[in-house]
């Protein structure tokens, strides 16, 4: 494969890496709100005593405005962190999009569901071998023609 082919082939493989990181930036989300609620939920159940279960007076007078600083300490900290997934992972899916739309640019529709198999549908040569009748090493000869043909945007 030629060094050409070999930056293709990273470029190409940015849209796994791109949905991956929206993947991750979407369960960190989760995450976070997860913890928020669990920090609203904690301070918001009545205190009771652990051997009877009854509730306690113990700190009955107590001042929830530690809780709400820390609440809102909390909540400030996590909006600037949404605010930084979600640039991240829209950066993401514009970079997945300008890689789909590259490979849809190209002009033999053939080596356009090749690329499309192997980049965005993560088939194995094995399997698309089977697929388009070809035999493994047949499959590499027309993957490589096909990433031949790719032009790397921008050019």
């Amino acid at each position: 494969m030629t060094v050409e082919n070999k930056r293709k082939v990273k470029y190409l493989s940015g849209y796994v890496n791109a949905l991956k990181t929206v993947a991750r930036c979407k369960r960190t989300i989760e995450a976070l709100n997860r913890d928020i609620d669990l920090l609203r939920m904690k301070e918001s159940e009545p205190r009771s005593n652990n051997i009877t279960g009854m509730p306690s007076a113990k700190n009955a007078n107590r001042d929830l405005s530690d809780y709400a600083a820390s609440l809102d300490h909390y909540e400030g900290q996590i909006s600037s962190l949404l605010i930084t997934i979600d640039k991240t992972m829209t950066e993401a899916a514009m970079e997945a999009e300008k890689i789909y739309y590259a490979i849809s640019s190209m002009k033999t529709s053939r080596y356009m569901d090749i690329l499309t198999d192997v980049f965005i549908g993560r088939m194995t040569l094995r399997n698309m071998a089977d697929k388009y009748g070809y035999t493994r090493g047949g499959m590499y000869k027309v993957y490589v023609k096909a990433l031949d043909e790719f032009e790397l945007p921008g050019r």
